[in-house]
Order: C-alpha cells, then structure tokens, then sequence
C-alpha cells in the first residue's frame, strides 16, 4: 500500500507539504522538524489527516508500504506537531527517525482535508491493518 492508496477516496484533494525531513543527526532533525511544522501547507490546512511516507518501500509482515506514520487533526499540522520537535529528535524517537530515514529515504508528508477527521484516520488505519496485518512503523496503536 502506497501513500495514495490509503486516503478514504480517490478523488480527495492531496496536497503535499513543501518540505520534509532527511536529516543526518539529532540537531538538523529538529530544525528541520520546526521548518516542516512551519512550511505553508502545515500552517494553513485544518481538519485533516496526514501520511508521513518515505521513498523507498518499507518490508511489512504482509507485502511492502512507503507510509510509516497516519495520522490526524481538528487544527492545523503545526499546531498538533511543533510542539513535539525536540520529543521526536533525542533518544530513541531520533534513533528510529534515522534508522527510517537511512535505509528508506527521506520522509515527507502528504494530507487531505476532511469533514471527520478521527473516522477518517480510523479508516486509514484500517485499510493499512487490512492490508499489511500491522501498523504502520511509527504507530503503537489506534
């Protein structure tokens, strides 16, 4: 399952962010982290849900995906993400970042505006499950 295979419907309007991260240690993930929540895309779209994806395929328990993270918001990605910049770059939340990042490529996200976005996301999640018969790299559960 592809990044634009896991939105509710086809035609939904994808819009990819301007920036990504493919970083090569902690300090640059960070910051480049912080300009990714800050890029046009993160800051002006509400209510979506968003597919961190890299550029290679990732081996799952069944088939391959480029997606590891699916995930969801009422506002806007920066203001559920930004916070979180200096969590995701230390220990080992930056450990699997680089790891990912190393061996798959650079991670970039894409998202889709929608009217639900918790029943959107559930279903996302569902059909990659469905698929894959586990989540995505980044998530614990759902």
């Amino acid at each position: 399952m592809k990044k634009n295979d896991v939105f509710v419907k086809p035609e939904d309007n994808l819009k990819f962010f301007e920036s990504g991260l493919n970083a090569i240690d902690s300090v640059s993930f960070i910051k480049q982290f912080k300009e990714m929540c800050h890029c046009k895309t993160a800051t002006s779209e509400r209510s979506i849900v968003y597919v961190w994806y890299t550029t290679k395929t990732i081996p799952r328990l069944k088939g391959c995906s480029d997606i590891v993270y699916i995930g969801k918001t009422q506002n806007s990605f920066k203001e559920r993400h930004l916070r979180y910049a200096q969590i995701e770059g230390t220990d080992n939340n930056w450990k699997r970042y680089q790891y990912i990042m190393k061996k798959f490529g650079p991670i970039n996200i894409v998202c889709c505006s929608v009217q639900d976005p918790r029943k959107s996301e559930k279903e996302m999640l569902l059909r990659y499950l469905n698929e894959h018969l586990e989540l995505p790299p980044i998530h614990a559960s759902f």
